[in-house]
Order: structure tokens, then C-alpha cells, then sequence
């Protein structure tokens, strides 16, 4: 059975012990509810329940409360122990909205490494510092490759912590290292890029 949760609207400021956010329940491809919580732990709320979807979503609560004990893997909870119906479904749901603000953690994420250098703890966790210019235009020059390494060993190095890294991919390893970073504090490349030697010494560039 296919269930999704659609036009996800979260709200931040209003998100204590748990995501304040309302959506739109999806069973079978068919609106059947709007789904809210107040970002206060509580329940779900399930509103705007039409009687001709009912019994589309009570098969809905009924088919996540199987998946507990199937050997299917269709069900994206991680729960040992078997819910009630209506927990179950909001289990389900919850982690379904997890999927989508870890996706939107990594959107965000993957914009500041096109445009600067993020280091941190993770994805929802780091500092960054931005540069006027792409990653990907400054590493066609020397000066931009002179910015970037003046930027990581001024701008980071001296600030990065214990157990924390540089998160960008998109730079090459050897500008890393020769900007002082051992090979526990860089996340390495996906693909091995390679820069060209700097021939001058490193000095803060335009690209800032």
C-alpha cells in the first residue's frame, strides 16, 4: 500500500520536543487527510477526514500495524515491538517526515559547499565560510586555489574542534593537506581531484 505524505509545511519556530508541521496524507495516490502536529510531542492530529476516505485510511493504520511483524521491509519503522493501530501509522509517518528533513538538511548542505567551506559535526551541525565565487570557478586559477588555502588554514583550521571536519567533497586533497589537515579532519573526495601546484606564497584572495 502506498502512503506519503505530501506539501509538507514545517515550522521551526514552533518545533520543541518534536517537528511542528502539518501535511497532506496520501493512501493510494488519494488525498485523505491533513496531518498536523503542534511541536509539542503530542499525537497526531488527522483532520479533513471526507467519509468516502475512511475506510481508505483505516486500511491505512491497519497495513503499517502489519508491517510490524512482517519480513517485509516495505516499512521504514525501525520499532521492535508492535503498536497500536493509530501509533503505528504515526510511527510511520513521523519517519517518513525524517527522510524528507534529512533530504532537505543535504540540499542545504550541498548549496554552502558549492559556494564555501562547511566544517562541522554533520549535517545539521557545522559552521561554513563563503566565498564570492564558486568552489568550482576558483579551483580554475591559481589566485582561487591561493583563496581557498588561505581560507582553510586562516578561516578554519584554527577553529575546527575535536571529532570535527571539513564536509566538502569538492576540494582536492592535496589543498587540504598543504593547508594543515591531518586526514582525520576532511571528508575525502568522491572523486580524486587533482590541483595544480602553487607556485607563490598562499595569500588571501579576492574570492572572500
Amino acid at each position: 500500500m502506498k502512503i506519503e505524505l505530501k506539501s509538507i509545511r514545517l515550522n521551526d519556530d514552533l518545533s520543541f520536543d518534536s517537528f511542528s508541521f502539518t501535511a497532506n496524507l496520501y493512501v493510494e495516490h488519494k488525498r485523505v487527510a491533513t496531518v498536523i502536529d503542534d511541536g509539542m510531542g503530542s499525537e497526531y492530529r488527522y483532520e479533513n477526514i471526507e467519509p468516502e476516505n475512511r475506510l481508505l485510511f483505516h486500511n491505512a493504520e491497519q497495513h503499517v500495524k502489519s508491517l510490524q511483524t512482517s519480513t517485509e521491509t516495505e516499512a521504514p519503522s525501525k520499532s521492535n515491538e508492535p503498536l497500536p493501530a493509530h501509533y503505528a501509522l504515526d510511527q510511520y509517518l513521523y519517519e517518513l517526515l525524517c527522510a524528507h528533513v534529512e533530504r532537505l538538511d543535504q540540499r542545504k548542505l550541498n548549496t554552502i559547499i558549492k559556494n564555501g567551506i562547511a566544517y562541522g559535526g554533520g549535517k545539521i551541525s557545522y559552521r561554513f565560510v563563503k566565498f564570492s565565487n564558486p568552489v568550482s570557478e576558483l579551483l580554475k586559477t591559481d589566485k582561487g586555489i591561493s583563496t581557498i588555502e588561505w581560507a582553510l588554514n586562516k578561516r578554519v583550521l584554527p577553529k575546527i574542534e575535536p571529532g570535527e571536519k571539513i564536509l566538502n567533497k569538492n576540494i582536492p586533497e592535496d589543498i587540504i593537506k598543504r593547508a594543515g589537515f591531518s586526514e582525520d579532519q576532511y571528508t575525502k573526495p568522491e572523486q580524486l581531484l587533482k590541483a595544480p601546484k602553487i607556485t607563490t606564497k598562499p595569500r588571501k584572495g579576492k574570492g572572500l
